[in-house]
């Protein structure tokens, strides 16, 4: 932190995510890269990426996260070869960020302060994860994406007869609302990276595949992906494997997917580039 500090001149952050909420969960935490968080409504990102850049850092292309076609971020990419990845987003609120309860948890910077308003904690305790904003506000391909990640590190149900039901069911209204556009093939191609990601670092993957068609956000955050997944190859190919990191799970969707249904997705997958998502 006080690395990066020195490198972005920025004195003032909030860390967020995984290495803000692991080490209050546990002794030894595994934090493979830090979320940094900047409150600044005119989002200017050039004088921090050039700052990073002359300290050594590549850095990713800045680029606009929208809500219903308003900009209230910009995010890049920043990775140094010794202190490490960062992912960082300039906001316009401090709101915008962590859109359920089990990653709402922050830590200031250089204070130290662990800011835990929406009980994060409990959450992940008790494997359960809620909105903490309406629904009409958020993008619903990006909840189901953020669902996904968050059930396959937290262990959090959520299918039908799960605590988190109701919340995957919103996510699934919206997703499949008149109102909403169907996802882009990019937008399908980050949520199916998430989700193969999310499936190789669950405990129990076949649960979250489980959870995942049941509840039908498969369905309606990658549709051509649900059929495919559903097959018992698919199945097979988690089931095979007592360390699914080592099973190409990509390359089964696409044994499997001898009619090309999910070719569009998996090219959109392959041309995707480092980035944040």
């Amino acid at each position: 932190m006080a690395q990066f500090s020195s490198a972005s001149g920025l004195e003032h952050f909030l860390l967020i995510g995984g290495a803000a909420i692991d080490p209050l969960l546990s002794d030894s935490p595994e934090v493979a890269d830090w979320d940094i968080v900047i409150e600044d409504d005119t989002f200017n990102a050039t004088a921090i990426v050039h700052a990073l850049e002359q300290a050594s850092f590549t850095v990713g292309s800045p680029r606009d996260y929208q809500l219903n076609l308003d900009k209230i971020a910009v995010c890049f990419p920043a990775r140094h070869p010794t202190v490490g990845t960062f992912d960082v987003a300039i906001v316009e609120d401090l709101e915008f960020f962590g859109p359920f309860d089990v990653e709402s948890l922050s830590v200031a910077y250089p204070a130290g302060l662990v800011i835990d308003d929406h009980d994060a904690i409990g959450a992940i305790k008790a494997k359960r994860a809620s909105l903490i904003r309406p629904m009409e506000r958020e993008s619903p391909a990006m909840l189901a994406k953020r669902l996904f990640v968050l059930a396959g590190k937290y262990d959090i149900r959520f299918g039908p007869s799960s605590a988190t039901a109701r919340t995957a069911e919103s996510i699934r209204e919206g997703l499949m609302s008149d109102r909403t556009p169907p996802p882009s093939l990019p937008a399908q191609a980050a949520c199916l990276a998430k989700f193969l990601r999310a499936l190789q670092r669950a405990d129990r993957p076949r649960d979250l595949l489980d959870d995942a068609l049941d509840s039908r956000l498969l369905l309606g955050a990658v549709p051509p992906l649900d059929a495919v997944v559903r097959s018992p190859s698919f199945a097979s190919a988690i089931d095979r494997s007592d360390r699914l990191g080592s099973v190409d799970l990509l390359a089964a969707i696409r044994e499997i997917d001898r009619d090309g249904t999910c070719a569009g997705v998996a090219a959109a997958l392959g041309e995707r580039v480092w980035d944040h998502v």
